[in-house]
């Protein structure tokens, strides 16, 4: 089987494209698309750079992924520099890094809203929940037993009238 950088330049042959017009389709720079096309690889800083422009060059040459990658993984595992990086052993992931990794193939334009308006109401119900335990408790709850004592109903004292002074 031809390797991924082989396919892609004779796809890129047959459409009659430059390496130029590749580059601006596909935001890569030239030199980039060579490395990728003579199989470089060990002139990227990581595999995710090299998946990532080979996914683009495809998509603009119209060649099937699926079968393209396994091929690039196995010029990465054969690599020196991406060997540990393609797969080729386990490798120690932690919770972060699952988390994240969820957290990235998420619709940030559905995802962000829902959290803004989450974080709202957490908000609003912190904020107006001392005020409701505040209108609905007895205010006399919080003194101490000395302070709220019943006193017994205050006697009734006889009005005086006029009536004494007049005899």
């Amino acid at each position: 089987m031809p390797k991924a950088g082989e396919q892609l330049r004779r796809a890129r042959e047959e459409q009659k494209l430059s390496v130029q017009q590749i580059a601006e389709i596909t935001k890569m720079r030239g030199d980039q698309v060579l490395a990728v096309e003579e199989g470089r690889l060990d002139s990227f800083a990581a595999p995710v750079y090299v998946r990532g422009f080979v996914r683009a060059y495809a998509d603009a040459v119209k060649l099937p992924l699926p079968p393209l990658l396994e091929e690039l993984n196995a010029e990465l595992g054969k690599s020196d520099k991406f060997k540990e990086a393609s797969g080729g052993g386990p490798t120690n992931r932690g919770v972060l890094d699952a988390v994240m990794l969820q957290f990235s193939k998420a619709n940030l334009m559905i995802l962000l809203p829902m959290v803004v308006i989450l974080g709202l109401l957490v908000v609003g119900y912190y904020a107006f929940r001392p005020r409701h335990r505040q209108s609905t408790a007895d205010p006399l709850s919080e003194l101490g037993s000395g302070m709220r004592q019943v006193s017994p109903p205050p006697e009734y004292l006889a009005i005086p009238t006029n009536a004494a002074s007049k005899r």
